[in-house]
């Protein structure tokens, strides 16, 4: 806790002196495309997504060489859920890979179905014999991106944040960080 209070006050500073204009918000991808930014913590399917499909060219997604936090998200149950039998039905549907391949190809965030990226490269020569060379590109790019499917070197470079593991801790964490985050 300690050094999360030091950590809270160091990420004060910055916003408060203007170096950061805000955390946790969305905001940042318009200011991304209107070139107002230089430097942003963004989620890697929206770089994604504006780099390889939307046509900002000028935008790109740099790993930081420290390493960074491992992006993924994930489906869960909650502990005493009324109905858990259909939780999983749904999450079997949505792991399915021709449903999975979907999903990928709309949110452009890393699958937790590998099989996706096969189906996208498929749909990407399908797309190709149909002359929709454009549409064929964008898909290949996205089959390609590290950040999409990374290999073993660049996940052994992420990790995931602090686990918080009892409730107390969690709530000390809560109010260290939220009043920054949400202001």
């Amino acid at each position: 806790p300690a050094e999360w209070k030091e950590a809270a006050a160091w990420l004060l500073k910055q916003r408060d002196s203007g170096v950061v204009r805000q955390y946790y918000d969305q905001g940042y991808v318009d200011d991304l495309k209107a070139g107002n930014l230089s430097a942003t913590l963004a989620w890697s399917g929206d770089v994604l997504y504006y780099n390889l499909w939307a046509g900002y060219d000028n935008l790109d997604f740099i790993f930081p060489e420290g390493g960074a936090l491992h992006w993924n998200d994930n489906m869960l149950i909650p502990a005493h859920a009324n109905d858990p039998v259909g939780a999983m039905e749904l999450m079997d549907f949505y792991y399915r890979p021709e449903v999975a391949v979907k999903v990928t190809e709309w949110v452009l965030y890393f699958s937790p179905v590998p099989a996706t990226k096969d189906l996208i490269l498929k749909d990407a020569a399908k797309a190709l014999e149909q002359n929709y060379k454009g549409y064929a590109n964008k898909l290949q790019a996205t089959a390609d991106s590290p950040y999409l499917y990374p290999d073993q070197a660049l996940l052994d470079r992420t990790s995931y944040g602090r686990d918080l593991t009892t409730d107390a801790e969690r709530a000390e964490w809560d109010s260290i960080f939220l009043p920054i985050s949400q202001g």
